[in-house]
């Protein structure tokens, strides 16, 4: 990922960085507070994480002009397995396509079909969560849901 330069705008303040920024770029699994920052009008990256009670999750949201990436990361910064989703003609119904490592029928896949259906955008979504803990996917669905839409995007 490339330097967020001073020409990026942070919502709230003004030119510095958030403590999770570095001139060499994002450690997105070391966000302590939310935070969106907009490089331009087709660009914004948004992070930020929940504690649950078993587990910490974080979040990283790149929303392109007509693409998502989600990152979720579970109590770590690994990447974890990779998705891709789009609509598909002539139902726009979401395909989905395991890129790295899981299933076609694990959480991840259904989390960036359910994100495809509710706003039409092609995704791209890393998922890192502990396997077996229906709790924490839910959760970290539920989560991300919500702020899809605070965010505007649903």
């Amino acid at each position: 990922m490339e330097t967020v330069g001073s020409s990026s705008k942070i919502e709230g303040e003004d030119d510095s960085l958030p403590p999770h920024f570095t001139e060499k770029g994002m450690k997105c699994c070391e966000v302590h507070q939310p935070s969106t920052v907009s490089i331009d009008d087709t660009v914004a990256i948004s992070c930020f994480s929940e504690d649950l009670q078993v587990a910490r999750l974080d979040f990283q949201i790149i929303r392109l002009q007509k693409q998502i990436y989600v990152w979720i990361g579970c109590s770590s910064g690994k990447f974890g397995s990779l998705y891709a989703a789009l609509t598909t003609r002539p139902n726009n119904g979401p395909t989905v396509a395991s890129l790295r490592g899981g299933s076609a029928d694990s959480v991840g896949s259904t989390i960036a079909a359910r994100i495809v259906k509710k706003t039409g955008l092609s995704v791209i979504l890393a998922c890192n969560l502990r396997p077996g803990n229906p709790k924490i996917e839910a959760s970290a669905e539920k989560i991300l849901m919500e702020k899809l839409k605070m965010l505007g995007y649903i």
